[in-house]
């Protein structure tokens, strides 16, 4: 079943994002709205701010350190950064490596004791490994929404022991937000059913999506390696062109986080090889969309890919909701 009464086969419109994001925003006012005050909360990414956002509701004021079309792995923490850090009531992070390059700042006395990875509580046997970067398993957790609804756990519950007096709130908007995931989950596993067997292969900037196509029954392959801050070796580009030949392989898919060039030069050694391969996306990887756009939410930023990839592969017909 589709969740919020999508369309299995249906490619989700603005407008019907919107009812499924705004739903969602709901579940942030649950609850008594009076509060003695906001707590200032600072989060690594944008998929972490939102959220922080869909359980905190009005009792949080959220920071994010890396916006929309940011890359983590390369981000370098501002001045500006080290004084909302140092201000935060607590500070939420991906963690597994991810943000390797705050990981000393992180870990200073005056932060450690604030900081909270949301990835803490997943099963470690769930986790993949890493193919580059800083850790030891590839942190893209939020690409399989079931580990998504653990590290909404998390946020609950260290909000909760933050101020014990909004537990409830927190804890309440944790449950409903959980139950609209589980229903996204159902509907991007059904969506997966309506590409071929020939045609389940997914190429992107970086093996940032290796969770998505373990839940989606789809082979990734990146460029890069699930960190980017080693740079493309030529050698993957004749790699990932040559698995685009074999495969006869219609897309590679652009990421917003990443510059073209990468999967532009997999386009070019493609026709050197007497293939031919479009560029499709870009798909959102390690930020979420625009303020004021649907894709600004996890489950919009979710749809919008899932979408993106079934069209490409599957060469679905766009239907209305």
């Amino acid at each position: 079943m589709a969740p919020l009464g999508l369309k299995t086969g249906a490619i989700i419109r603005p407008t019907a994002l919107t009812i499924m994001a705004g739903g969602i925003f709901a579940a942030g006012c649950i609850g008594d709205a009076a509060q003695p005050r906001r707590r200032h909360i600072v989060a690594s990414i944008s998929v972490v701010a939102d959220a922080v956002r869909m359980v905190g509701g009005e009792r949080v004021e959220v920071h994010t350190l890396v916006g929309p079309g940011g890359d983590p792995h390369q981000y370098l923490l501002q001045p500006r950064d080290l004084e909302i850090l140092s201000a935060a009531d607590m500070v939420f992070i991906i963690g597994l490596g991810l943000e390797e390059s705050m990981r000393q700042v992180l870990a200073e006395p005056n932060l450690s004791g604030r900081t909270v990875a949301v990835s803490g509580n997943i099963d470690r046997a769930e986790l993949l490994p890493a193919t580059s970067g800083g850790g030891a398993f590839d942190p893209h957790v939020w690409f399989d929404v079931r580990l998504w609804v653990t590290a909404i756990q998390t946020v609950a519950d260290s909000l909760a022991k933050l101020d014990s007096a909004s537990a409830d709130f927190f804890l309440s908007n944790a449950a409903s937000y959980q139950n609209q995931l589980l229903q996204l989950d159902e509907w991007m596993v059904a969506r997966a059913r309506e590409i071929s067997e020939a045609r389940r292969v997914l190429i992107t900037a970086h093996r940032g999506f290796d969770y998505l196509g373990r839940r989606m029954g789809l082979e990734t392959v990146g460029v890069l390696g699930t960190g980017t801050t080693a740079g493309v070796d030529p050698d993957e580009i004749d790699r990932v062109a040559a698995v685009v030949v074999a495969r006869d392989i219609p897309f590679v898919f652009a990421e917003t986080s990443l510059t073209r060039e990468d999967v532009e030069a997999v386009r070019g050694r493609v026709g050197a090889q007497g293939g031919s391969v479009e560029i499709a996306g870009p798909l959102y990887s390690d930020a979420t969309g625009n303020p004021e756009t649907v894709e600004e939410t996890y489950i919009g930023m979710m749809g919008y890919d899932v979408n993106a990839i079934v069209a490409a592969l599957a060469e679905s017909p766009i239907l209305s909701p």
